[in-house]
């Protein structure tokens, strides 16, 4: 059996196994390394503005390579429908021309709020992981990695356990993770402030 076989064969019949280590712990470890390069290259730029426009940086790069560039696509092609969809026919195919129609008729204003909801959980996990790796890098504590790698792996394991419940659950408990990390981001302030010496008396 070759590998790609076998790995699809392991993700059919162990989904929950499959998204813990490649969609979470997996993902946890790539993007939270990732952060560490960042913060070891940035040197000179590692205040606590510095971090939050990092973690507001990737949160939104995300954004914008997850669901923006899918929603432009179908917009395109919606738009390209209403103006001359026999040219679109011609060009595509009927098959596929029904799947895209497929496709375009199932985006309705209730997806796309839950898709908004979703992208906001995502930037503040981002951002209070980058507060995380920051202090793991600018106070040599590898336990901050830590919890970030386990954090990350956490919202994404979350995800797939809370989906069967519902889209509105799991977005409504994702947000409810993801509004405690901004809280988190508001705390994290101190650890890059510098600390105040108080004056020796006289």
């Amino acid at each position: 059996m070759s590998a790609v076989p076998a790995f699809a064969s392991f993700a059919s019949g162990h989904p929950y196994l499959y998204a813990l280590v490649v969609g979470g712990l997996s993902a946890g470890l790539f993007e939270e390394t990732a952060r560490v390069i960042g913060a070891l290259c940035l040197k000179k730029h590692r205040s606590y503005r510095d971090v939050v426009s990092f973690g507001l940086g990737h949160g939104i790069c995300e954004v914008l390579s997850v669901a923006g560039l899918s929603y432009i696509s179908l917009l395109s092609v919606a738009l390209a429908l209403n103006t001359d969809p026999a040219v679109l026919s011609s060009a595509l195919g009927e098959e596929q021309m029904t799947l895209i129609l497929q496709q375009v008729q199932s985006i309705t204003p209730v997806i796309v709020f839950w898709a908004v909801i979703e992208r906001v959980s995502a930037v503040l996990l981002h951002m209070f992981n980058t507060a995380l790796v920051f202090r793991a890098v600018t106070q040599k504590k590898t336990l901050f990695y830590v919890l970030a790698v386990a954090l990350h792996t956490v919202f994404n394991f979350a995800a797939v356990l809370l989906l069967p419940l519902g889209v509105a659950v799991c977005e409504l408990v994702l947000l409810a993770g993801g509004l405690a990390c901004g809280w988190g981001l508001l705390r994290a302030r101190s650890w890059f402030e510098p600390k105040e010496v108080p004056a020796a008396a006289e």
